[in-house]
């Protein structure tokens, strides 16, 4: 778990992203393995042979669910006001935001090599992303002021002073904490629900090239993201479905 406030975002984003290393060499892993089978149509969904295909599932099931149970907290050790405590929401969001980044990456780079077991975890965990995060920004309580629906990420990037003055009524002292949570989740929402349209539209984009995409992991992912569909039991999902998808 790491403590916004504590630490810059750059320095948190660092260290969270050096964990992605061990997935990294999964996927050489499963690249070497995956040379000494015989492969089917580029384009297809792949699993390696067993008893390969459980020991390599263990490891991403393992690794994607580390990956998931990275945390940031605001600090409640320091007394937080105003500008402090903005900069303490912003730097947890900014780090968050590269959670959503890196998630998607490695979604793409999983689906590039054919390797549906990691394609497959990580959608699950890029869908199901803001589900299973909400409840730590409180967007269950109260309800969005108007225009903070259209906010960006950008918005991330002002101080106190200038997010007050785009958004005059961001009360101070004590209600300040919870209006700058509830302000920073629904614009880390859209963010996310961004990205998961962004990594869909990526992907019909490779599928267009190929001869027989009807088949193909890449749309296999794509309808299981824009129907807002997991591949596992648990989990919630909060996005909103087209009708038709997935």
């Amino acid at each position: 778990m790491y403590r916004a406030g504590e630490q810059p975002a750059g320095v948190l984003v660092e260290l969270m992203l050096s964990s992605t290393l061990s997935m990294y060499h999964l996927g050489l892993w499963w690249r070497r393995r995956a040379a000494t089978e015989l492969a089917p149509e580029p384009h297809l969904p792949r699993l390696l042979s067993p008893p390969l295909r459980n020991v390599y599932g263990d490891a991403v099931q393992g690794w994607v669910g580390s990956w998931e149970s990275i945390d940031v907290r605001i600090s409640k050790d320091e007394v937080l006001h105003d500008a402090a405590l903005w900069r303490a929401h912003v730097t947890r969001v900014n780090v968050f935001a590269a959670h959503i980044d890196e998630t998607a990456r490695l979604l793409l780079a999983a689906v590039a090599r054919g390797d549906a077991e990691a394609a497959r975890s990580l959608e699950d965990s890029l869908v199901k992303w803001w589900g299973g995060r909400h409840h730590e920004f409180g967007a269950d309580r109260g309800v969005s002021q108007p225009g903070w629906s259209v906010l960006t990420m950008s918005f991330a990037d002002l101080t106190w002073d200038e997010a007050r003055t785009r958004i005059p009524d961001l009360p101070e002292g004590p209600q300040a904490d919870e209006a700058a949570t509830r302000l920073l989740a629904t614009v880390l929402k859209r963010y996310w629900s961004d990205v998961c349209i962004v990594v869909a539209l990526v992907l019909l984009e490779h599928a267009a090239s190929l001869e027989s995409p009807e088949s193909s992991l890449c749309l296999e992912i794509v309808g299981a993201l824009v129907g807002g569909r997991g591949y596992s039991k648990g989990g919630t999902v909060d996005i909103d479905r087209h009708p038709g998808a997935g």
